[in-house]
């Protein structure tokens, strides 16, 4: 690999290790406002520790055998840095309570957040790998997945439990969710 490709690619993974442990830091901070959730919330922090050192020890490996893998030129570092500006943000927010800190709203951010790491597509960084970062990078794509269903799943239970107020917090639509359907029972006129 090139000395510029490599420096980019360095860069990049860089990147990638950051946004990880930003994420980290925002499940960490949920499960210290959440006491009834702090497990679930602490094993997503652990997880995204643990993708942070999964992708810097695919850094090492590049550093010490730079002939490996191929960089894809047209892998787009933007959204990787937008995105942990968001996670920065919404934790700021969240922080000086500008928004509700309810278990909804924190799922809510989560899977939105985990839903847009798999559209960046880190498996597109590299256009050739060897088995040994292709191993690393699927099995950061493939526990992000399960978090995304994990996260799904609470949302999705949220949905179909019995309202307990008015208050509820917004809660995404899952992709390929049909759109709710207004309740109209009780409201259609009886034939006469």
């Amino acid at each position: 690999m090139e000395s510029e490709a490599l420096t980019k690619t360095l860069e990049i993974l860089k990147a990638i290790s950051d946004l990880e442990t930003a994420l980290a830091e925002f499940y960490l901070f949920s499960s210290q406002l959440r006491e009834t959730e702090k497990d679930f919330w602490l094993s997503l922090e652990q997880d995204e520790r643990k993708h942070a050192r999964k992708v810097q020890e695919m850094a090492l490996m590049l550093e010490d055998r730079q002939s490996l893998v191929a960089f894809n030129n047209s892998f787009n570092v933007a959204p990787v840095h937008n995105l942990k500006n968001f996670i920065a943000k919404s934790l700021k927010r969240l922080q000086t309570y500008q928004i509700p800190s309810d278990f909804k709203t924190l799922l809510s951010i989560a899977w939105n957040i985990e839903y847009s790491i798999m559209e960046i597509k880190y498996n597109d960084l590299f256009s050739i790998a060897e088995q040994g970062y292709e191993e690393l990078m699927q099995t950061i794509l493939s526990e992000t997945t399960a978090h995304r269903g994990q996260l799904g799943s609470k949302i999705t239970a949220m949905r179909n439990s019995p309202s307990k107020g008015r208050n509820r917090a917004a809660v995404p639509k899952m992709q390929n969710e049909s759109p709710r359907k207004n309740n109209l029972k009780g409201h259609a006129s009886k034939p006469q």
